[in-house]
């Protein structure tokens, strides 16, 4: 005879963990713990981001000697953005400088900055892995398996993403924000103050194709590439 008797509720510990401390004297059901839903899944339409990697327990190569070699009494952390990190020093710091000496430091930290996207991306235009790599950050699904595809506008070309942001993101576990169009792109690249110089001496072929014009941007449009030396 069926019974109008309430479902006893579900334990949260033994949910969670797969044991209980009260074991069978526990008044709450003991359900196995569910599956965690894939990578990737979602049940809401949240913007877009990209894939964060795990985070690295390796210090960043340059950015991290940056602030242990010339500037050992500050508080470095690693898991927090790098530019962010900067901006503190600077306020720790802009009692002792002096405007040349702000300048160099400015320079030397877009330098290590510059070497780290080298160091995790690669500087090779044409090489396979580099564009994989960067498709798989970017949450691209169907990553190509040549270079040219990678290129091709539908992938990598309209991704509106912060570079120095994809540069922090194997530290800080944070994905890199996709951007609507270039006009909002250059807006938070301005208002935080992160991006790579177009003429820094250590840019490789592949970050120095992927910069977007952020001073006049075009408005959510591709521009080509400028010739040489362009600014």
């Amino acid at each position: 005879m069926p019974t109008n008797d309430p479902q006893p509720k579900t334990c949260r510990q033994f949910e969670q963990k797969g044991t209980c401390s009260y074991g069978s004297k526990c008044k709450f059901s003991h359900v196995e713990p569910k599956d965690p839903p894939e990578e990737g899944t979602s049940s809401n339409n949240k913007p877009r981001v990209s894939k964060a990697p795990k985070k690295s327990q390796k210090n960043r190569t340059h950015v991290q000697a940056f602030f242990d070699s010339y500037y050992p009494a500050f508080r470095y952390k690693k898991s927090k953005p790098a530019v962010t990190q900067f901006k503190e020093l600077k306020k720790e710091y802009r009692g002792y400088w002096s405007k040349d000496d702000a300048k160099e430091a400015h320079e030397t930290f877009k330098n290590a900055l510059t070497r780290d996207f080298n160091d995790i991306y690669g500087t090779d235009e044409n090489d396979l892995a580099s564009w994989q790599k960067l498709c798989t950050v970017l949450n691209l699904k169907n990553i190509p398996d040549d270079v040219e595809s990678c290129k091709k506008v539908r992938l990598v070309r309209p991704m509106c993403v912060n570079l120095v942001d994809l540069v922090d993101t194997p530290y800080t576990g944070e994905p890199a924000k996709h951007f609507k169009s270039e006009t909002e792109l250059s807006k938070y690249t301005k208002r935080t103050g992160k991006y790579f110089p177009r003429d820094n001496v250590f840019a490789g072929d592949l970050l120095k194709y992927l910069l977007r014009q952020i001073v006049v941007p075009g408005k959510g449009k591709y521009h080509p590439r400028r010739k040489e030396g362009a600014r």
